[in-house]
């Protein structure tokens, strides 16, 4: 009898280890694919290629595609482990996200996958503004506009380098008033002339001073009779204006307290003028204080300043009026001296689309006098 358990707890033994390895999960290893380059071949094909891995069985080639917040990859080709590259039917003037996988088989179930993306362009990339939407260039006139684009072959966060689009022949620059409904094609640029240093550009001299602009780009490919043409860019605003505000300065005094007239300059563009209750400012013939108390657009209704800050927005061509309360303390007069808060308001261009961008407004003997 003892014979007999001794060969059953035997055989149970044996049948648990051998069926162990069956259940054991097989582990897979992740490594980089290097030297992935991406290359224009039509208006309609790109060349993915990389660096050959030895014992590589398969490349699968996936594209990225965005589902909601997340990236996700459809498998789109199998090729042979031999080959070092692909070509791909994109359409036209489509951009992707390429990934390669690259299957090796080893002992005992592991594998090990290479894996490795790149941004590819087929026909021509759209072309990019080298500031955003809501951002005007850092440039500013009311006689011209400076437009400033990426090149065709400029590396950035959508674009890797190689991965830039066919080399066009130039640029069409479209472009409509704000408030209009079309864009009209205005110049052709020849891709020569548009280059600068890092960047493709032109100047619009045919604007119109305190005149805002919606402007578009897109790039054009001439063979022999035929024209290619890119997506268009997204809009660029731009405003033919100063960048420092300028402003006619009308003054009223009497015994309790000043009033100013602020015409802005018609080719001042939108201006955002902040009013603090607590700010003031001093005149330097007389210790005397005059602190914010009420503005006005139409020297009929008058808005009190009671609280921290209130902004206004003033057109080009329109008047501001602001009535500031005489405050007679040399202690006061002192105290905004020292702070340097000889200024009764600020105004920041709307154009410039910065926080950081601005305009203080002085006024001395009936002048203003506006510094960024």
């Amino acid at each position: 009898m003892k014979t007999l358990r001794v060969l059953i707890a035997a055989t149970l033994i044996v049948c648990l280890t051998s069926v162990a390895p069956v259940f054991a999960k097989s582990k897979t290893i992740h490594e980089g694919i290097g030297m992935m380059k991406s290359k224009t071949l039509s208006m309609t094909t790109v060349k993915v290629s990389w660096k050959k891995i030895p014992g590589v069985k398969k490349y699968v080639i996936y594209k990225g595609y965005w589902a909601g917040y997340k990236r996700k990859y459809k498998k789109i080709k199998t090729i042979s482990g031999k080959k070092k590259s692909v070509v791909l039917k994109l359409g036209k003037n489509k951009e992707a996200e390429i990934l390669v996988k690259g299957i090796k088989k080893k002992k005992h179930g592991k594998k090990v996958v290479y894996e490795g993306t790149t941004e590819t362009c087929s026909g021509l990339s759209k072309p990019r503004w080298y500031d955003t939407e809501w951002l005007g260039d850092c440039y500013h006139s009311p006689t011209e506009i400076n437009l400033c684009f990426e090149p065709w072959d400029a590396p950035n966060e959508d674009i890797c380098p190689g991965g830039g689009g066919l080399k066009p022949t130039g640029y069409e620059v479209y472009r409509k008033e704000v408030g209009a409904k079309k864009y009209t094609l205005i110049k052709k640029v020849n891709l020569k002339k548009a280059h600068l240093k890092d960047a493709f550009g032109w100047t619009d001299t045919t604007v119109k001073g305190g005149q805002y602009y919606y402007y578009k780009v897109r790039s054009y490919l001439k063979r022999g009779k035929k024209i290619y043409r890119s997506k268009m860019s997204s809009p660029g605003r731009r405003g033919a204006t100063y960048y420092e505000g300028q402003f006619q300065v009308l003054t009223e005094t009497d015994d309790k307290t000043m009033t100013l007239q602020l015409i802005s300059d018609p080719w001042n563009g939108i201006l955002c003028a902040n009013l603090d209750a607590e700010r003031g400012f001093v005149t330097e013939q007389q210790d005397m204080c005059y602190m914010v108390e009420s503005y006005s657009l139409d020297k009929k209704e008058w808005i009190p300043v009671d609280k921290w800050e209130y902004s206004v927005w003033v057109k080009p061509g329109q008047s501001l009026w602001i009535r500031l309360e005489k405050k007679k303390d040399a202690e006061q007069y002192r105290w905004y001296k020292e702070l340097k808060w000889v200024n009764s308001f600020t105004l920041n261009c709307d154009y410039s689309g910065c926080d950081d961008a601005l305009l203080s407004i002085y006024v001395d003997e009936g002048r203003a006098v506006s510094t960024v």
